[in-house]
This record gives structure tokens, sequence and C-alpha cells, in this order.
């Protein structure tokens, strides 16, 4: 990943084969072969619908495909869903509390048109309204041709998926932490106190596998 004027962008190591300039899908790539690699089972098709605790500690998940026990797990659902839907409702009740005065963050309109290839593999062009409001256009080589992104940030929705939205200092204090009161329980998600940010995920990613890695450390 390549920082520009403070934006991150994916960049082929290869840069001659001019196919995969801001493709993020090679991170998902990159990821699964990193999890062949170390062994790690993946189940898919089996979407997790409850969190199942025992003593205010988490025991297991329920799937569609069955209860799968668990010494601890990772929530990286948005925060109304993993403590409103996915727990039980005598749970975390101080969470629940502060969740109800965050909303979901504003998420920009985005479209997706052919165009020709351009001569970089990965231009971007940001243009303001008369309010300051940006509109990001990304423009990359794909396969036959250029394909166009367009944010509009003129033209927004709220979207649990990108985080909560900024209501102040007091906002940031009610987020929920990577590690939550409900011992074996850990979020990363763009709603962490870390920030919504491609880096920032990733951070709050890698604190909440600390905290697993440390607490199945002390249980063995």
């Amino acid at each position: 990943m390549q920082r520009t004027f403070g934006r991150w962008q994916v960049v082929p190591l290869d840069t001659s084969s001019g196919l995969d300039g801001g493709r993020s899908s090679v991170l998902v790539e990159a990821l699964a072969a990193r999890l062949e690699l170390r062994k790690v089972r993946v189940h898919l098709g089996c979407p997790i619908e409850s969190i199942h605790l025992r003593n205010g500690h988490v025991t297991a998940v329920a799937s569609s495909d069955g209860d799968r026990p668990a010494a601890a797990v990772i929530a990286t659902c948005d925060p109304w869903q993993t403590f409103n839907d996915l727990l039980p409702i005598t749970a975390a009740r101080r969470t629940r509390r502060r969740l109800r005065s965050l909303g979901p963050a504003a998420a920009p309109t985005i479209a997706h048109v052919e165009a020709p290839a351009p001569a970089p593999l990965l231009h971007e062009t940001v243009t303001f309204s008369e309010a300051g409001v940006p509109t990001v256009n990304y423009l990359r080589r794909v396969a036959g041709g250029g394909l166009r992104t367009t944010h509009d940030f003129t033209a927004t929705l709220p979207q649990p998926a990108y985080g909560v939205a900024w209501s102040g200092f007091a906002s940031w204090l009610r987020r929920p932490s990577v590690t939550t009161d409900i011992p074996g329980l850990y979020t990363a998600s763009p709603s962490s106190p870390a920030g919504p940010g491609a880096s920032e995920v990733v951070l709050s990613a890698a604190l909440a596998a600390y905290g697993c890695h440390e607490q199945l450390r002390a249980g063995a």
C-alpha cells in the first residue's frame, strides 16, 4: 500500500502488469494465502447468528451450520450488530447505553463506469463543491481499458460499515473499545476508537489479536 497526500492506495509490486493498480482485492488474496500457509480454517456460507455466554464469559458462537466452541471471539461487524443482535439482551448494558447516543457515519454514493485506460496505473482527482464537499474520482487500468470509480460525498447515506459518525470528542469516548467488558470478546472494525481508515482498522485488528493471544496463553 502506498500513501499519497494522506490517502492509502494499493499498488502492485510488479508495475509492468498494469492491471492491479488500485484493486483492493489483492489484499484479500494476500490474506487468503497467508491463512492457507498458517493452516487456518475458514468457514464460508455459515453466518454467525449469536454469541453464547456462560457466567458472563464467551463460550461459543452459534452459526447457521451449528454451534462452535470458542474461548475468544473477535467481532468485526459494526457495534450495533455485535451488541444489539449477537449478544444476549442482558449483556454489556453499559456499552448498549453508549451506542444509543451514536450513529453510523455518512458514506458516499459510489458509482463505477467504463472509461478510456489512463496513462498511469491509477489517477485520482478530487473536486470540491462551493460548500467544500469533495467528490473523488479514481481512474485505473483494467483488462481491456479503464474503470472510473466515483465517491460522491455530496450524496451520502448513513452506513454502519463506515464507522461511527463524529459528534464531538464525547462521541469518540463512547465508541466500543477493542477489549470489551465481556471476557473473551474483542472488537475490530471501523467503529473502534482507532478510526475508520485502512491502517487504523488494521491496528485495531492487531490489538484484538494480541488480546486474544494473551487471554488464551493465560488460560493455557
